[in-house]
């Protein structure tokens, strides 16, 4: 059997996390931006450069933050640059909306992003472009082969806690009957206001038996248990899902992983009461087995000390030759890589080259 990876996931928290979607109140039809790409779609984090917000400010996000709220000062700039000032983006023309309890008329209609240059393809807006209409997950080639199921796994509807923070686990049952490869993931969010990030793993049946109760949702960590910590399917904001390299797939049933685990974080800054969620995500797979097993090797360091006053916090890491000779034993072939990162977290895009193969660099900011 071919052991060789396929992917690399970098993972570096930092521990600050916003409420963004509450600043939506705060601008006039702040629910109902459309997306450059896709004007069926509403941008959610409007100040944000991801849809989900939570990342680094786009410009519209960094007028505002100057204001913190909705003047006419802001609504007559013209945060894009593109010709048209926020207030006709945004459906208030004249500068008149204070509040979302205001009763007045604002146009829902011909609305437009006010922190992304539009059109997208206008002289004008190519040279201040940083947005690219990237293929979703839906154009994922595995999808449309005719021997690629799917399975859904969701947790169980429960009451979000009162907490900043809350990690919920799940143990479930991969099809055992042969072997088949995992080559896509896509995300089930039911509660978009709390949903931070998803997690699936597989489970290692031979460090010890695993005795959590199958199906039934438990407290955890960072990893499900420590018999399931083998990471093979990630989701985090901005991520519409994951396609893996047409020549690799993570293995699962009768000689991969039997069982897996789901891990959901819940996010409620604002400790709001009430809410509740049942998200999960939805598993592809295939018996149509890739040349290669995949697999996921997360680097980095839970916890960054940002000492106060510093404007500027730099943080390098390495593996000793030492390390990674005992930690790679076969030829691997790195084919994406993800930086996680919370608020404060910066990361230069940069392509790297490793054994011939282009290899780029993406953030997770949230």
């Amino acid at each position: 059997m071919n052991r060789s990876l396929s992917y690399v996931g970098i993972l570096i928290c930092v521990n600050s996390v916003l409420s963004y979607r509450a600043y939506q109140n705060l601008i006039p039809n702040g629910d109902k931006v459309p997306h450059p790409c896709n004007k069926r779609q509403t941008w959610e984090g409007v100040g944000h450069r991801q849809n989900e917000g939570g990342d680094e400010q786009n410009p519209f996000g960094i007028d505002f933050q100057q204001f913190r709220e909705w003047n006419k000062k802001l609504c007559l700039l013209d945060s894009d640059g593109d010709g048209r000032y926020n207030g006709e983006e945004l459906g208030d023309p004249d500068c008149i909306w204070k509040t979302q309890y205001d009763n007045v008329h604002l146009r829902t209609t011909n609305l437009s992003h006010p922190g992304i240059c539009e059109p997208l393809d206008s002289s004008l807006c190519r040279k201040r472009a940083w947005l690219s209409c990237e293929a979703s997950i839906d154009d994922c080639p595995s999808l449309k082969e005719k021997d690629t199921r799917n399975i859904t796994v969701k947790m169980p509807k429960r009451k979000v806690p009162r907490q900043t923070t809350t990690y919920r686990c799940l143990l479930f049952e991969f099809p055992q009957d042969q072997d088949y490869h995992i080559v896509a993931t896509k995300p089930v969010i039911d509660n978009k206001h709390v949903m931070h990030h998803i997690l699936l793993f597989g489970c290692d049946e031979s460090v010890e038996d695993i005795t959590e109760d199958m199906n039934e949702p438990f407290t955890c960590g960072m990893i499900a248990s420590p018999k399931c910590s083998s990471v093979i399917g990630i989701w985090s904001m901005g991520m519409s899902g994951e396609c893996s390299h047409n020549s690799s797939g993570f293995r699962i049933g009768k000689n991969g992983f039997r069982k897996g685990a789901l891990q959901i974080h819940w996010n409620n800054p604002d400790l709001y009461e009430g809410m509740t969620d049942a998200s999960g995500m939805t598993i592809f797979y295939t018996h149509v087995l890739r040349q290669y097993d995949a697999g996921i090797m997360i680097v980095g360091q839970y916890w960054i000390d940002l000492q106060p006053k510093k404007k500027r916090v730099v943080v390098t890491g390495e593996c000793s030759p030492e390390c990674s000779d005992k930690l790679i034993e076969d030829e691997i072939y790195i084919t994406s890589g993800y930086n996680h990162m919370h608020y404060l977290g910066k990361f230069f895009h940069r392509p790297i080259h490793y054994l011939e193969t282009p290899v780029f660099f993406y953030n997770l900011f949230d």
